[in-house]
């Protein structure tokens, strides 16, 4: 900074420590929950793929079951 005096050694300390605590508010006001939403997101279409996959299979089943002639 201009001089080393100490009271721009104590501004230097408090806006060091100011940057960290606005750091950490920030990862855990925004950037947290914005990952847990990401991840609710994918977890939602992962079992929705999942699922359509399910019926995909049954449907199958019972097209094959039909065009042999089992129903």
């Amino acid at each position: 900074m201009l001089t080393d005096t100490p009271w721009t050694k104590r501004s230097e300390v408090i806006i060091a420590w100011g940057c960290w605590y606005y750091g950490k508010f920030m990862k855990r006001v925004v950037l947290y929950p914005l990952w847990c939403l990401w991840h609710k997101i994918e977890r939602l279409e992962l079992s929705l793929y999942r699922h359509t996959i399910r019926i995909r299979r049954r449907w199958d089943t019972y097209m094959f079951k039909k065009e042999r002639g089992g129903l």
